[in-house]
C-alpha cells in the first residue's frame, strides 16, 4: 500500500537504500509491485524486488521509503526537489536498512 506523508509529518519509517542493477547490471523495471490501494501495478527493478522480498514480511507491517518507489522517477521535477530532501529522509528514517544483494 502506498500512503503519502509529508516529511514534517512523517510517521515512524524505515528507509532502504540498494543498488537499482544487479549482479549483472541489469536496471530494466521487469518485476510488477502489485499496489494494494488501489493504485495498480508498479514496474520495479529485479534488486528492488528482492530488497523488499528481504526486508518486508506480512506477518510484520512496516512503513518502508524506497527511492524508487516513493519518488515518480518519470517527473523531472519531483525527482529533483525529492534528491535535495534525500539526506533529510534519511536522517529521519528509524532505521535505515542496506540491501547489497
Amino acid at each position: 500500500e502506498l500512503i503519502h506523508v509529508r516529511l514534517e509529518h512523517a510517521l515512524d519509517f524505515e528507509a532502504v537504500s540498494y543498488t537499482w542493477a544487479n549482479a549483472s547490471g541489469d536496471v530494466s523495471r521487469s518485476r510488477n509491485l502489485f499496489i494494494k490501494s488501489g493504485n495498480g501495478i508498479l514496474k520495479i527493478t529485479q534488486n528492488c524486488e528482492a530488497a523488499l522480498r528481504t526486508f518486508r514480511h506480512e506477518s510484520t507491517p512496516k512503513l518502508l521509503w524506497i527511492d524508487s518507489i516513493c519518488v515518480d522517477q518519470q517527473n523531472l521535477l519531483e525527482r529533483s526537489e525529492q534528491i535535495q530532501l534525500m539526506a533529510s529522509i534519511y536522517k529521519q528514517a528509524q532505521r535505515v536498512l542496506v540491501f547489497i544483494g
